[in-house]
């Protein structure tokens, strides 16, 4: 029985992978169906048989490769279904970021971060058929202020909008709130959104988000700006119409629950 790092199963993957064809876009996505993984360039694109049935562990030998092949990507998007692809998703995102740097942010068409509202059949389908170009928003118009719909499965919709001013990029979202998991699990896929996404602006030195007052001291921000560590982190809050900018802290650490706050 083959084990996650099985080296021959890593080589059946790689093998059917054309790096440099790939490294000639800044885009690479990932389409999960049934048993095969599509890896799509702006040129073509290659499908991958899964060797293993780990949908986790196909990603991360992909993931793996390409960092050691600085490969030039501005998006993974991974095709998911259910709450352990989901979390497994998620895990994937982790890795890239960890491994290639926030500059290569991780998608997947249930949160849809990178293309509003389309549901995973039709994603799914646009991939498949190599329709990319009406999917990625391109980096200029990020750059000039993109309006990045969200969805959580098909429920939970909600809004991030990135403007950049001056150095500071200003994020303003919405997390829907039903409960504690759904929150967390939200609040995951914008913490995400907001490092992969800020690494666009080589000019940025600021990251700015509306937050609500009651979750602003629930999520450990501090390991956030970790992530983001070329970046100071600040929260910008509308309690009762007023306006409060709040800096987090770098290094790791908690966020105080007593948050000294800086007037604009």
């Amino acid at each position: 029985m083959n084990s996650p790092e099985h080296p021959q199963s890593e080589r059946h993957i790689l093998s059917q992978i054309n790096i440099a064809e790939l490294k000639s876009t800044n885009t690479f996505l990932i389409s999960e169906t049934n048993d095969i993984s599509v890896l799509q360039s702006d040129n073509g694109k290659r499908y991958v048989k899964r060797s293993l049935a780990d949908y986790e562990n196909n990603h991360t030998v992909l993931i793996n490769y390409l960092a050691t092949q600085e490969f030039p990507a501005v998006g993974f998007v991974g095709t998911v279904r259910g709450r352990t692809m989901h979390e497994q998703a998620m895990h994937m995102r982790r890795l890239a970021l960890l491994r290639l740097g926030s500059a290569v942010p991780v998608y997947t068409d249930e949160t849809s971060m990178l293309y509003p509202y389309i549901e995973g059949e039709t994603l799914r389908a646009k991939l498949e058929q190599g329709e990319t170009d009406s999917i990625l928003p391109t980096l200029n118009s990020i750059k000039r202020g993109h309006n990045l719909g969200l969805r959580h499965g098909d429920r939970h919709p909600r809004n991030i909008i990135i403007q950049p001013d001056g150095n500071v990029m200003h994020i303003d979202f919405e997390v829907a709130t039903h409960g504690p998991d759904a929150e967390n699990l939200e609040l995951t896929h914008l913490i995400y959104a907001m490092a992969g996404v800020s690494s666009k602006f080589e000019e940025t030195t600021a990251l700015v988000g509306q937050f609500t007052e009651d979750q602003r001291d629930r999520y450990d921000w501090g390991r956030i700006a970790v992530l983001m560590q070329n970046y100071d982190i600040y929260l910008r809050e509308h309690p009762v119409g007023k306006f409060k900018k709040t800096k987090i802290p770098r290094l790791g650490e908690k966020l105080p629950f007593v948050l000294n706050t800086i007037a604009r």
